[in-house]
């Protein structure tokens, strides 16, 4: 009789225990930094926090699926580098191509002799450095005095 009894408490202590909810951890990062950490049951999906702004990224989505959770996650934020257009001009004419800088980035000026009659070119009207947004970048000139003696 004693082993009935050990044997239906331990099938009552399998059935107690099998009850119990599993949950699993899910944290959810940007740039290895913890947004928030949360307790999930089994299949039941965690909220993302909002995602963070990054200077000259944009968030594209987070790198793993956390609808149905079966396993403890780290879910990191991805992001892509924001481009901009750099556009070179003389006077109202762009020359060169579109460029497509990374946030930050240099542009590069063309690689042309400008050729204005009566001015000499002396550079640009901006450095091309650190681009922050798509610009228009035009050159400069200095108006040449001819000179007899």
């Amino acid at each position: 009789m004693r082993k009935i009894y050990l044997l239906l408490a331990f099938v009552l202590v399998l059935l107690l225990s099998s009850c119990q909810t599993k949950t699993f951890e899910v944290n959810f990062y940007a740039d290895d930094v913890l947004l928030k950490s949360e307790e999930v049951e089994t299949n039941k999906s965690a909220t993302a926090p909002d995602a963070p702004d990054k200077e000259g990224y944009t968030f594209i989505k987070w790198d793993q699926d956390f609808s149905k959770v079966s396993k403890d996650l780290k879910v990191n934020a991805v992001y892509e580098i924001k481009k901009y257009q750099v556009k070179f001009f003389v006077d109202d004419n762009q020359i060169g191509e579109v460029q497509y800088v990374n946030h930050g980035e240099a542009a590069v000026a063309p690689d042309v002799v400008i050729i204005k009659p009566g001015y000499k070119h002396i550079g640009w009207d901006k450095d091309g450095k650190n681009i922050q947004a798509s610009i228009d970048i035009f050159a400069k000139f200095e108006e040449v005095t001819d000179r007899y003696t």
